[in-house]
């Protein structure tokens, strides 16, 4: 691949400083692109805004996942302890 080609011709200082000028400004474009998307990554949904059917549907997706969470904890524990979590007999002797 040959980057000449994409380039002008650089013959004098005055054409580096500019062209220096000129990716200075282009990184700091993208700098300041990759900060608003990365803000814009972590910030929280604005709730007040959602319709009904997206705060349900919101509740079910968590619920659904503390439910299994527990459920693997659960399973987990179980497993791996000589007591059961609630009741029962010990599998193990």
């Amino acid at each position: 691949m040959n980057l000449q080609t994409d380039r002008p011709a650089i013959k004098t200082l005055r054409d580096i400083r500019q062209q220096k000028l000129l990716l200075q400004e282009a990184i700091k474009q993208d700098d300041q692109t990759i900060k608003d998307l990365w803000k814009g990554l972590f910030r929280k949904p604005d709730l007040t805004a959602a319709t009904p059917s997206k705060r349900i549907q919101t509740f079910l997706s968590v619920g659904t996942g503390v439910v299994d969470s527990l459920i693997l904890g659960w399973k987990l524990y179980n497993k791996f302890s000589n007591t059961p979590l609630l009741g029962g007999r010990n599998k193990r002797k």
